[in-house]
């Protein structure tokens, strides 16, 4: 909850185009709101979890989940929501100096191929992915994305 406000207040910060066009603020916005309204959803989830259990003690997994509903994170997913993670900070590092094509194609397809793709799968959903958002946001939205070093 608390990244996703941090992450809408950075985007209210944003520049906007004229005539009221969207600004580059308006996708980190929308998802910075998201994260916060999950969060929170969370957040009182767990409230209801800890107020029903008051008058029996601490709530177990199994009694918040459902008989026989225990869910661990494992290691591998520990790691794999840190290579996420890394590859967002990567890309807020990098999108300036290599385009928005450039680093989300290769941030797709190294998120793909790290969620088991195979090569082939993974460049192609990189490049697609990477083309589709720049359409959408270039074309539809009329956003100006970095286009870095490789501008034409």
């Amino acid at each position: 909850m608390i990244i996703g406000i941090a992450v809408l207040m950075y985007s209210i910060g944003l520049p906007t185009l004229g005539d009221g066009a969207p600004g580059p603020g308006l996708f980190p916005g929308i998802a910075g709101a998201v994260m916060a309204v999950a969060g929170m959803v969370l957040l009182l989830r767990g409230f209801r979890l800890r107020s029903a259990a008051d008058g029996e003690g601490v709530v177990s997994p199994e009694s918040a989940l459902g008989e026989g509903e225990v869910h661990t994170i494992t290691s591998s997913a520990w790691l794999r929501i840190g290579l996420v993670l890394g590859a967002i900070a990567i890309y807020a590092l990098t999108v300036e100096l290599f385009g928005f094509l450039l680093t989300m194609s290769a941030i797709v397809f190294a998120i793909t191929k790290v969620f088991g793709g195979s090569w082939v799968r993974s460049a192609v959903t990189g490049v697609v992915t990477a083309g589709g958002l720049w359409l959408f946001f270039v074309h539809m939205l009329l956003v100006r994305l970095p286009q870095g070093v490789f501008s034409w």
